[in-house]
């Protein structure tokens, strides 16, 4: 494995994004450990404005953090945000997705 990718996972923040349901999501992670947690922004929030203690603060040899910009927010713009009457099961939608296409298996809600 490369040292630097090592050493920023371990200790950093990664970057990403990843096309699901159509629409290319960022999102970012932090951490090895055998727990995964996945951060979801609350109204008009974003994973970082959100999410910065978390992701610099949690204990990153025990817990693996994820933390996604909902499409139209944060870094997942584009598309502008829309607000269909399902807006909130599209979200939803969209973190089962990313789950899905990151190959993991188990996950605690944050």
């Amino acid at each position: 494995m490369d040292m630097v990718f090592w050493y920023r996972k371990k200790f950093g923040i990664l970057s990403h994004k990843i096309e699901v349901n159509r629409v290319r999501l960022h999102f970012e992670t932090t951490g090895d450990g055998d727990h995964t947690v996945l951060l979801l922004p609350g109204a008009l929030g974003s994973s970082r404005t959100d999410f910065e203690k978390q992701l610099t603060d949690f204990d990153k040899s025990e817990f693996t953090i994820i933390s996604m910009d909902p499409r139209g927010y944060g870094r997942s713009i584009p598309p502008e945000r829309t607000w269909p009457l399902e807006f909130l099961q599209r979200d939803a939608d969209d973190a089962l997705e990313l789950i899905r296409v990151c190959f993991i298996h188990q996950i605690t809600f944050g």
